[in-house]
């Protein structure tokens, strides 16, 4: 079922129509239109295509880092299972 949520950014209002919940989605787009009021906190008089651009690139940051160190915490998680399999699978042997 398709759900209709209403969107405001940088002074433009438009609806589209979503999958997931409309709370779920809110919660996206408040993310969004804080970033984009950081940065225009920072930079005065530029064109809303760049403040979202800038936007975009930021949030696409985050998670390419949270991308990066959830792969090195699965990794990470990984090599300590396998050493208490072995430390397991060692002292079964005894």
């Amino acid at each position: 079922m398709k759900n209709t949520v209403k969107i405001n950014l940088l002074g433009s209002s438009f609806t589209i129509k979503v999958d997931d919940e409309p709370e779920y989605v809110n919660k996206i787009v408040a993310y969004a239109d804080e970033r984009i009021k950081k940065i225009q906190s920072t930079i005065t008089n530029e064109n809303p295509l760049r403040i979202s651009l800038l936007a975009c690139i930021f949030i696409i940051d985050e998670l390419f880092k949270e991308r990066d160190f959830s792969e090195r915490e699965r990794k990470r998680i990984a090599d300590i299972t396998e050493q208490l399999i072995s430390s397991i699978d060692s002292a079964i042997e005894e």
